[in-house]
């Protein structure tokens, strides 16, 4: 089951359910309702700023800040800015803060590494003046603000008590939100190969799959 499909499984919008005035579950139910509306929209915000901030763009300068552990500039450039070399690995990138170090370093007189800050400063400029366009930095506060209102929904289910399948699909759907309704940042979550996480991914499929016998 893809992800997107996950996510169109776990809709709330369940007339038997819906209607039953003693359903034990009918405060959790309205916040599935309202995460489903908030939900929608924080997509809607995202989309907006993904159609102006084309993040291909960002792409070759994420490259050049990346740090290379087979390269000895790159480590040597490490111990510059004084940061413990053991907790660089493959996939770790030169930090802000890490480039306003390396600013104000005179010439190391290796013109290998010298080379190597002047590039790293250059794609950060770059970065920043992309990422502070004003209309990326419009769109990205709406979509923040719109994260904030779904996030703060998300948080009023985790802390409510769920007594039916109707309940336990609301909160499944905070979980997938959580994870941007992509199975795959599941995937990439540290810890994903345990078995508390397995079964808490599965149990969110199986949910999907009841409401959607339920529903039909």
């Amino acid at each position: 089951m893809s992800a997107s499909s996950s996510v169109a499984l776990l809709t709330v919008a369940s007339p038997s359910l819906a209607s039953a005035g003693e359903c034990p579950d009918t405060e959790l139910i309205h916040l599935g309702r309202e995460l489903e509306t908030a939900w929608s929209i924080e997509r809607e915000a995202w989309e907006r700023l993904n159609r102006i901030d084309d993040r291909r763009l960002y792409e070759p300068l994420r490259t050049t800040l990346a740090y290379d552990p087979n390269s000895n500039t790159d480590q040597h450039i490490v111990s510059l800015i004084e940061r413990n070399l053991i907790l660089w690995t493959a996939g770790s990138s030169f930090t802000p803060t890490d480039i306003d170090k390396l600013r104000n370093l005179e010439s190391t007189g290796d013109q290998h590494v010298d080379r190597r800050i002047q590039e790293l400063t250059a794609a950060r400029k770059l970065f920043d003046q992309l990422l502070n366009r004003p209309e990326v930095h419009a769109l990205d506060s709406q979509a923040e603000a719109a994260a904030k209102i779904t996030g703060d929904i998300v948080k009023r289910i985790e802390q409510a008590q769920a007594s039916t399948i109707a309940g336990l699909r609301v909160k499944a759907m905070a979980l997938a939100w959580c994870y941007a309704g992509d199975d795959a940042e599941l995937d990439e979550f540290p810890g994903v190969g345990s078995t508390d996480l397995r079964l808490a991914r599965s149990i969110l499929r199986d949910l999907a799959v009841l409401n959607a016998r339920v529903t039909a």
